[in-house]
């Protein structure tokens, strides 16, 4: 959807209390102008942060010497579909394929699906290599949730 597009579409409103809610549960470490983007890219991309479809999510970022927090906007999966089925075309999505060699994840390769005429095809295939995406602490060992539920994540 190209934005004059999506400018025709109704944004996504929050009331006071839902901006509150998310600054607590959703944007917890926001500042007032962190907080004030997410919510501008949650409300022009007409995806809900309630109901997790877009994250606000601080990530450690070495600058010179130091390390600070910045923050980052992440769209879900969910998000994503959302996206998806508003083109009126999204024909779903295969399973994970997984590579492993030695017990240990390689890659993960995911379809997507499109309609036209009626007919579904396979429109884009992403590939995820491990190496490229997990992240690892000082010592290089795969941290967090990457370390419990790898093909999760």
């Amino acid at each position: 959807m190209n934005e004059q597009q999506l400018a025709k579409k109704p944004q996504l409103s929050y009331t006071k209390d839902q901006v509150e809610l998310v600054k607590s549960q959703i944007a917890p470490e926001a500042t007032v102008d962190e907080l004030k983007l997410f919510l501008y890219q949650a409300q022009r991309t007409r995806l809900d942060a309630l109901s997790r479809q877009i994250y606000c999510i601080h990530r450690n970022v070495k600058q010179g010497a130091n390390w600070v927090k910045k923050m980052t906007i992440q769209t879900s999966i969910d998000g994503f579909r959302v996206i998806a089925e508003r083109s009126g075309t999204y024909g779903g999505q295969s399973e994970p394929v997984f590579a492993e060699k030695d017990g240990q994840l390689i890659s993960c390769k995911v379809s997507v699906f499109r309609f036209h005429n009626e007919v579904r095809y396979e429109a884009s295939v992403g590939v995820a290599y491990w190496d490229e995406y997990a992240p690892k602490n000082n010592e290089g060992k795969v941290t967090g949730m990457w370390a419990k539920m790898p093909h999760t994540m």
